[in-house]
């Protein structure tokens, strides 16, 4: 760790690169101190104080120290996903702190790289995924029905069997699915037959 002078010149530098470093080091010690909470305060004040910093590095470097933390202030985290288009792709691809509510407006809102961010999650939910496929995008429907860790509901699944069958990529999407149900299954055999 560094001194608090020396914490206080690099956020208060010219540099936006130096301010990045204090504000990455500001979002790591907010996560991993142990100490009083006056302490802690003081940190969650400096890293919001970061938040208004006009660089898009300083910000970056913000989420950055924060990204995988299931510890990081909620708050925060919902700020940066209103940020720049890069630092909202990466909190919605890695933040574990965000929900569903979190994510369905963003489905609904958003774009093609939006809808790619969610679908990369590491996980989300089943409602999730009903959100991503509705949004008719073949290529981010494809991308959720490979996901064969996310569960998908069933009636969705033959749904699609009837709609998208006839794509021989969504097909093999399909049947690549262990969960999916015999009737699709036996609708995606009729396309072929």
């Amino acid at each position: 760790m560094i001194e608090y002078s020396e914490f206080v010149r690099l956020s208060r530098s010219n540099d936006s690169d130096e301010r990045g470093h204090a504000a990455h080091l500001a979002a790591l010690a907010f996560l991993d101190h142990q100490g009083p909470a006056d302490e802690h305060a003081a940190l969650y004040a400096a890293l919001i104080g970061f938040l208004d910093d006009p660089s898009v590095k300083v910000r970056a470097a913000l989420a950055y120290g924060m990204l995988h933390s299931l510890d990081a202030p909620r708050p925060i985290m919902i700020a940066l996903l209103q940020d720049s288009p890069i630092i909202s792709r990466a909190i919605l691809q890695y933040s574990p702190i965000l929900i569903d509510a979190d994510l369905l407006g963003c489905v609904r809102n958003g774009d093609q790289s939006i809808w790619l961010a969610i679908a990369q999650r590491a996980k989300f939910s089943p409602r999730i995924a009903a959100e991503l496929i509705a949004r008719d995008d073949q290529d981010i429907t494809q991308r959720v029905l490979r996901r064969t860790d996310i569960a998908i509901d069933a009636e969705l699944l033959v749904e699609l069997a009837r709609s998208k069958g006839q794509n021989a990529q969504m097909r093999g999407a399909l049947l690549s699915r262990p969960d999916l149900p015999a009737p699709a299954r036996l609708i995606l055999v009729q396309r072929v037959t």
